[in-house]
């Protein structure tokens, strides 16, 4: 029987891993995850950015206990998927048979259509290859413009400011959080952001 294949090394790929297997002994799974790392939390990932958490704390739990009925293959993309023959073909030239298989790629960053937006020192912030770029710029950028005014972009924000980089939030709606918060709150939110000398437009 062909092991059940995992896209997706991320934290609901590796629970997704831990529930099949707890279901039964002769079940296997395979885990083909894109980026090159072991397998992280992405929610930490702006604890990293701003140096509360090491690499080796943002890493998810280990797999191995399961032994051969658990396989990741890191820094493997898939390239097509034949659903007829049930078999997915990976970048390293593998041809991959499953029994079931289920995507759990996540998601992507959403870039706006904005002039310049291609040009260096221009960063996306959703893995970690993007937490690593941008900290090796923390202590050579004297100013650092981040373009979102949610949750993510105010983390990302307040890790940017750990040598004490000018920071400056632009957001279109007319308050921080837009989505989560009312006006009143989000006023009071953008106080405690101007408190921490993160400016807000």
């Amino acid at each position: 029987m062909h092991p059940v294949v995992i896209i997706g090394a991320g934290p609901v790929g590796l629970r997704c891993a831990e529930e099949i297997l707890a279901q039964s002994d002769s079940i296997k799974v395979i885990v083909l995850g894109k980026e090159p790392w072991q397998p992280y939390n992405r929610v930490r990932l702006t604890g990293f950015l701003g140096h509360d958490y090491n690499l080796e704390e943002i890493e998810l739990s280990d797999m191995t206990a399961h032994g051969e009925r658990f396989q990741l293959k890191s820094g493997v993309e898939v390239l097509s998927i034949d659903r007829d023959k049930h078999y997915a073909e990976t970048s390293d030239g593998d041809i991959q048979h499953y029994s079931k298989l289920i995507l759990a790629v996540g998601s992507h960053a959403f870039i706006s259509e904005i002039e310049g937006v291609e040009q260096n020192g221009v960063y996306t912030f959703r893995d970690l290859q993007d937490a690593i770029a941008l900290q090796a710029r923390q202590t050579s950028s004297r100013h650092v413009v981040v373009i979102g005014g949610g949750l993510l972009g105010l983390e990302a924000a307040r890790a940017m400011r750990v040598y004490g980089t000018n920071v400056t939030v632009i957001e279109h709606s007319n308050h921080l959080m837009y989505q989560q918060l009312d006006a009143e709150a989000g006023h009071l939110l953008q106080q405690h952001m101007e408190a921490m000398n993160i400016m807000v437009h």
